[in-house]
């Protein structure tokens, strides 16, 4: 019997969804405000919109350092079973997305004509980039929130309200931008006042969707100690990097194209652009749909897990990829049209479809050395992947006219040699100590070599749970257990799949590791549905329930936690027996 990948395949589908669209709740406002304003004002305002793009994605920096941080760092401690400082990271969240809010928009707004004189390279597009930017500084709080409620709203595993959030976002921009841009005719004003006031009634919906059930977090502010402001900042590194170097692309190829191309294939690669932002819909969905889970795994140590999550990833956004891949080569024209774009869109959209599909496989890649803690390999392949290698291509390739869209795949096929080449130092390194790591992922065997823990799913039903407590007693006995402790072991196995499964049904897969080093030995059991502590129940007459007492009395740590929408159990004693 082993870890099979029902459980996880239906858990990391369940966020899939949902992230996917929170990642579509930035973008789809670009192109929403970018498809009104070229029908409404023309190529020129479409390009204006796209020289803006680095000014919101500079927020986003910001925005997904603290939010992204603050949620991996209490993934973290809530798989430690630490929920208090769980809800500390939230509080922390919350105080810092409101200072570095007031950090980027007081100054923004005071420079925002210099800025947008830099972005337009000093054309006849800077006041227009100007009207842009001004809102965008001036706004920047719902835009930095929207990050870190989505990220806490998975945690909880509350994957509806994200889809909810998001479509709140997406529909009010539609009705503001109609009625600022058509109606009452703000131009540019009204394209990015209408993304603000969507992203606030979003926001407040999610804050409201967090709190409002039973949650693991509350309200407030609470000012960092120096431990938890570093381990945020540390973890939202990588997601606030991929966002600066994704501005820093876009300025220079914005350069590139001003330069070698003219204002006329700018108008073209502002379609481009959205086309690609769209595609980050699936680039940074897929891997952050399993972010959360996948950190508390590594946590955690469960090495199969985390396998079989790179494993989903990798094949669901190569599916993903195809698909879109498919739509976007066969409406080329129709996505022509819709940017009022006179040349053929066939050879970029094939482009991008190559693009997605690489820069999918490696965004995977950059965000588990993220959650595994390797910062700085995550870091530099941000930098390659995002900013380095694409400004590069599209400089040697800008010689070849446009042609030079070939930049992209180009760029995202050349971060595959470099995952090799920068992974392989920590490998030798580990391999020469005697303690060797898997070549790519890095992971330590070294329990499941020694038989210290293994991993196993299993159905809810009896005959499931006597075939588990006979992989039990064969695990004991490979680890010299005495008698008592095996049945300590089997006792806590069957009388919690059984309470459990009695209160939740029997249908799902539940996920289970048992462990024996470190003078410790127990169980991980992890069970989806709805929330259910068997450690907190009691009888029609008000009683604990005996067989749990009972397993409460005899362990050390007896403890229950409900995230990701998953019923996580961990039950510990002590190897002595008295």
């Amino acid at each position: 019997m082993e870890r099979n990948e029902s459980f996880l395949k239906k858990e990391y589908r369940k966020n899939l969804v949902p992230i996917m669209l929170s990642v579509l709740g930035g973008t789809i406002n670009s192109l929403i405000d970018g498809i009104f304003v070229s029908r409404a004002m023309g190529a020129d305002a479409l390009a204006a919109v796209n020289l803006s793009m680095p000014v919101y994605l500079f927020i986003c920096v910001l925005g997904a350092l603290v939010s992204f941080g603050a949620a991996a760092l209490a993934a973290g401690e809530i798989a430690k079973g630490k929920v208090k400082k769980a809800q500390k990271c939230f509080k922390c969240g919350i105080l810092l997305c409101i200072i570095v809010s007031v950090i980027i928009a007081v100054p923004g707004v005071m420079l925002c004509k210099v800025i947008a004189n830099a972005l337009a390279n000093g054309g006849s597009l800077s006041g227009e980039v100007y009207k842009y930017c001004v809102v965008l500084f001036a706004g920047a709080l719902p835009t930095i929130l929207m990050y870190l409620f989505v990220a806490f709203l998975q945690i909880d595993g509350k994957l509806r309200a994200i889809s909810i959030m998001i479509l709140i976002n997406v529909a009010a921009d539609i009705v503001f931008d109609v009625f600022f841009i058509v109606i009452i005719d703000m131009g540019l004003y009204g394209a990015v006042t209408a993304s603000i006031v969507a992203s606030t009634l979003s926001c407040i919906f999610g804050c409201i969707a967090l709190l409002s059930d039973v949650t693991n977090f509350r309200l407030g502010l609470s000012v960092p100690d120096k431990k938890t402001l570093k381990g945020i900042l540390r973890l939202g590194s990588t997601p606030a990097l991929g966002n600066l170097f994704d501005a820093m692309k876009l300025v220079s190829i914005n350069s590139i194209v001003l330069v070698e191309l003219g204002e006329r294939q700018a108008a073209v690669w502002a379609a481009i652009n959205v086309l690609s932002e769209i595609s980050m819909i699936i680039i940074l969905g897929v891997p952050r749909a399993a972010f959360a889970m996948l950190r508390a795994y590594y946590i955690s140590k469960e090495n199969s897990g985390v396998r079989i999550m790179m494993r989903l990833q990798a094949i669901d956004g190569a599916a993903l990829c195809a698909i879109f891949g498919a739509v976007i080569i066969f409406f080329s024209s129709p996505v022509g049209a819709l940017f009022d774009i006179d040349e053929s869109m066939l050879f970029p959209c094939i482009c991008i479809a190559l693009y997605t599909l690489f820069m999918t496989l490696g965004s995977i890649m950059e965000q588990f050395f993220n959650c595994s803690g390797r910062v700085g390999i995550s870091n530099v392949l941000s930098g390659l992947d995002r900013f380095f290698l694409p400004a590069a291509a599209a400089l040697v390739m800008s010689e070849y006219g446009t042609r030079m869209w070939l930049f992209m795949p180009v760029s995202a096929l050349l971060s595959f040699p470099a995952i090799l080449l920068l992974t392989y130092p920590p490998y030798r390194n580990a391999k020469n100590s005697g303690r060797p790591l898997s070549r790519l992922l890095l992971l330590d065997d070294k329990l499941e070599r020694e038989n210290k823990i293994i991993d196993f799913s299993i159905k809810g039903d009896d005959e499931s749970v006597c075939s588990a407590c006979e992989q039990i007693q064969d695990f004991c006995t490979a680890n010299d257990m005495t008698t008592g402790q095996t049945m300590k072991l089997g006792l806590a196995m069957e009388e919690l799949i059984t309470v459990m499964t009695g209160k939740l049904g029997k249908e799902d897969d539940i996920d289970m590791r048992a462990f024996a080093h470190a003078g410790m030995f127990g169980l991980r059991i992890r069970i989806s549905g709805k929330r259910y502590d068997p450690f907190s129940d009691r009888d029609e007459e008000g009683d604990s329930l005996m067989g749990v007492e009972m397993i409460k009395k005899m362990s050390e740590v007896c403890e229950h936690n409900y995230t990701f929408g998953m019923n996580i159990i961990n039950i510990v004693f002590q190897m002595e027996d008295h």
